[in-house]
C-alpha cells in the first residue's frame, strides 16, 4: 500500500533513469581544451583542478602571459592612435576613419576599449580564484554537474544536452564568420596602407605601427568573439541546469497539492525527505555559483549600458560599415536584458513554490482541526504531526526571506521585478540620449 502511494504522488521517483548515449560531462571534457584556451587563459587540466594539483609554471600560465601580452599591446597602442595631442586629429586616426567610412570612428574604437579592459580584469578576477581553488564556475563543473547528472531523469538530461548541442553549434559559426571577416578584412585594411605609404601619406615607422595595430587588433577581435560565445553559452548552461532543478522541485509541490491531506504523515516524511533536503542543497549551490556570477553580472551590465549608448551615437550616421558596431552593441545589450530574464525566472518559481507550500499546508491544518476530536489528542503520532508542521511554517518563512538566484554586484538582486523595472527605466533613457544626441 505504501509503495503504490509512493508511486501516485511521485511519479518521476519511480521513472527510469535511462542512460543516454552522451554525457553532459564528456561532452564538456571534450571541448575543454577550447575552454581553457579562451575562457579560463591557463593550461591545466580537470583533474588538476579537482585534486588541487595546478602547477605554477611557465606551461601553466603561457596562454595567460600571450593573451595578456597581446590585449595590453593593443589597448595601449590604440589610446596612442586615438588620442590625439591637443584635440588635433592625427594622421592614424584619419587612416581608420577613412577605411572604415566612419567620421567619429573613436566612439566604436573608446567602446571596444571599455570592453577590453573589463574583459582582462574579469578575467584577472576568475584567474585568481583559479589558482586559489574558489573558482565556482570550475567548482560547478568539476564537482557539482557530475555530482548530480545520474540524478537527472531523462527529459531534463536531453533538455541540456540538446541545449549543449545547440549552442556549441551557434558559437562555432559565428566563430567561423568573424574568422571570415578577419580574412577578408586584413587584405582590405593592408591595401589602404600601402596605397598610404606610397602617396607619401605616412612614414615608415607609422606604416609598420599600423600594421603591427592592425594584426594585434583583428587577434583581439577573434579573442573576444570566442571568449563571448564560449563563456555566454556556458553561463546560459548554468542558469538553464539550476533553472531545471527548481521547476523539478516546484512539480513535486504540484503533486503533493492534488493529493488528499488525510494522507498526512506519509506525505509529510516525503516533503522533508526530498523536496526539504533538495531545496536546501539547491540554495547552497547557487549561493555559491554567484560568489563568482555577480562579478561577471556587473561587467557584462556595464559594458551592455556603455554598448547601448555608444549605438546611439552612432545611430547619427548612415554609412553601411557604420551599422555594423550598431547591430553588434544592440545585439549586446539585448543579449544582457534577455540573460536577466532567464535569470528572474529562479526567483519565480521560488515564488511559485512558497504558494504552493502555504496552500498545502493551509489544507492540511484544516483537515487536522477537523479530525482532531475523532483522535486522542496528546497522542504521539498527533505531537509528530504538530512538530511537523511547526518545522514546514519556519521553513516557508525561510524561503519567502532567502532571496534564492543570482546578483549583479553588490547592487541588486535580479528577478522579475527589478528586471520589469530595468526595462521600464532603460527604454526612456535610451529614447531620451538619442533624442538629445540626433539634434545636438
Amino acid at each position: 500500500m505504501a509503495s503504490r502511494r509512493l508511486n501516485q504522488i511521485f511519479p518521476y521517483l519511480q521513472q527510469k533513469h535511462q542512460p543516454m548515449k552522451r554525457s553532459i560531462v564528456e561532452m564538456f571534457s571534450n571541448d575543454y581544451s577550447w575552454i581553457k584556451l579562451f575562457v579560463f587563459r591557463m593550461n591545466f587540466s580537470l583533474f588538476d583542478y579537482r585534486n588541487r594539483t595546478i602547477k605554477k609554471t611557465y606551461e601553466t600560465f603561457k596562454p595567460t602571459i600571450w593573451i595578456i601580452t597581446n590585449s595590453w599591446s593593443f589597448i595601449i597602442m590604440t589610446i596612442i592612435i586615438f588620442c590625439p595631442i591637443n584635440g588635433g586629429k592625427t594622421i592614424l586616426n584619419q587612416f581608420y576613419g577613412e577605411i572604415l567610412d566612419v567620421k567619429q570612428t573613436y566612439i566604436s574604437i573608446y567602446e571596444f576599449i571599455i570592453m577590453c579592459i573589463t574583459i582582462e580584469l574579469m578575467c584577472f578576477f576568475h584567474n585568481k580564484h583559479i589558482i586559489n581553488y574558489c573558482d565556482q564556475f570550475m567548482e560547478f563543473f568539476v564537482i557539482n554537474l557530475p555530482v548530480y547528472e545520474p540524478k537527472m531523469n531523462v527529459e531534463m538530461k536531453k533538455f541540456l544536452t540538446n541545449f549543449y548541442s545547440s549552442a556549441k553549434f551557434i558559437a562555432i559559426s559565428l566563430i567561423i564568420c568573424n574568422i571570415i571577416l578577419i580574412i577578408i578584412g586584413l587584405p582590405y585594411c593592408f591595401g589602404y596602407l600601402i596605397v598610404y605609404y606610397l602617396d607619401d601619406q605616412i612614414n615608415l615607422i607609422e606604416f609598420i605601427f599600423i600594421s603591427l595595430h592592425s594584426i594585434l587588433f583583428s587577434i583581439e577581435i577573434l579573442f573576444l568573439a570566442c571568449f563571448f560565445q564560449i563563456s555566454g553559452a556556458l553561463f546560459i548552461f548554468c542558469i538553464l541546469f539550476f533553472q531545471q532543478r527548481i521547476k523539478r522541485l516546484y512539480n513535486i509541490l504540484s503533486l503533493l497539492k492534488r493529493k488528499s491531506p488525510s494522507s498526512s504523515y506519509l506525505i509529510t516524511q516525503l516533503f522533508w525527505n526530498h523536496f526539504h533536503n533538495e531545496y536546501v542543497k539547491l540554495y547552497a549551490e547557487i549561493y555559491r555559483f554567484n560568489q563568482s556570477a555577480n562579478i561577471t553580472l556587473l561587467a557584462i551590465d556595464f559594458m551592455s549600458r556603455t554598448s547601448i549608448i555608444a549605438a546611439c551615437i552612432l545611430c547619427r550616421q548612415t554609412q553601411f560599415l557604420n551599422m555594423i558596431p550598431i547591430i553588434g552593441f544592440t545585439n549586446f545589450f539585448i543579449f544582457v536584458n534577455g540573460l536577466y530574464s532567464y535569470i528572474s525566472i529562479i526567483p519565480a518559481y521560488n515564488d511559485k513554490c512558497c504558494r504552493s507550500i502555504l496552500q498545502w499546508l493551509a489544507r492540511s491544518q484544516f483537515t487536522k482541526r477537523k479530525t482532531r476530536n475523532r483522535s486522542i489528542r496528546f497522542h504521539y503520532y498527533q505531537i509528530r504531526i504538530w512538530q511537523k508542521s511547526l518545522k514546514s511554517n519556519l521553513f516557508i518563512q525561510m524561503i519567502i526571506n532567502n532571496k534564492i538566484g543570482f546578483t549583479c554586484g553588490h547592487f541588486f538582486h535580479i528577478n522579475r521585478y527589478k528586471f520589469t523595472e530595468l526595462i521600464l527605466l532603460n527604454v526612456p533613457l535610451i529614447l531620451l540620449f538619442y533624442k538629445h544626441v540626433y539634434y545636438y
